[in-house]
């Protein structure tokens, strides 16, 4: 999901647009999910300093082509004082929506919904540190952090198991309701918070993978919000398929806490 490496072209300088020199990762390490592609879009919102969104391209589409970054629309960046730079965010998926706030607490929409084994179903949201420029300094490199976060599992089967074992769900179980889900929510471009996420007890992951008894890496990975605070009882319920040597197929539940 980087998107940053050596010999970055120079953007073109001429004008007031503002020019974009890379888009990069806080943890390079932290992918959305196994074989995440590069991050190639994002969306930009600029305001004055006091919060107010730009008259013309407040918000525009910034798109990586042959290793330069560019947009069809970019906002003019002509405010000198320094005192005063205009303010600059940025997030993905590049196509959400900016609602202004007059306090500088300006969203996005978000959704999060019950993801599947390959981090495919639930959408991966990003949002930039935010950044100031002024006229004499308007090419910018942004740092992109996930609001999510990625969880992922290693589940092997025994060596005594001759029986063919597919993993088809894993429940994520809190007692105290501090798992969060939310159709209609918003994240916070200046913070990454995530708001009107309801409390949930559960949330049950799907998927299909056939277990083997030699798994060294993560074989299931999703994207889930962030607990609304520490959880000290947390547990998982795995459904497995167990097909027999004759071809009958058992679902098995299992549960286990950390």
């Amino acid at each position: 999901l980087g998107c940053d490496g050596d010999g970055v072209p120079e953007p073109d300088t001429e004008g007031n647009a503002l020019q974009l020199r890379s888009v990069e990762l806080s943890d390079p390490s932290v992918t959305r999910a196994l074989g995440a592609t590069q991050l190639t879009k994002i969306g930009v919102y600029v305001t004055d300093n006091a919060h107010a969104a730009l008259s013309k391209n407040a918000k525009s589409v910034y798109e990586l082509a042959n290793g330069t970054w560019s947009s069809t629309t970019p906002p003019d960046i002509t405010v000198t004082n320094t005192s005063t730079p205009n303010r600059l965010y940025a997030f993905a998926p590049s196509d959400l929506s900016v609602t202004n706030s007059s306090v500088g607490n300006h969203s996005v929409p978000v959704q999060v919904v019950a993801d599947n084994f390959n981090a495919s179903q639930q959408v991966d949201y990003l949002r930039a540190t935010p950044l100031a420029a002024t006229a004499a300094s308007r090419a910018v490199t942004f740092t992109m952090n996930h609001a999510l976060a990625k969880v992922s599992f290693r589940v092997s089967k025994s060596a005594n198991v001759q029986e063919t074992l597919t993993l088809t769900k894993i429940e994520l179980l809190s007692s105290t309701s501090r798992l969060q889900m939310g159709s209609s929510d918003t994240m916070n471009l200046s913070t990454g918070t995530l708001n009107g996420l309801a409390s949930t007890n559960s949330i049950a992951l799907e998927g299909s993978t056939v277990l083997s008894t030699l798994q060294k890496d993560p074989n299931v990975s999703s994207l889930v919000a962030p607990m609304s605070a520490a959880e000290t009882r947390l547990s998982f319920r795995l459904t497995v398929n167990v097909t027999e040597a004759d071809g009958n197929v058992t679902p098995v539940l299992l549960k286990r806490r950390l």
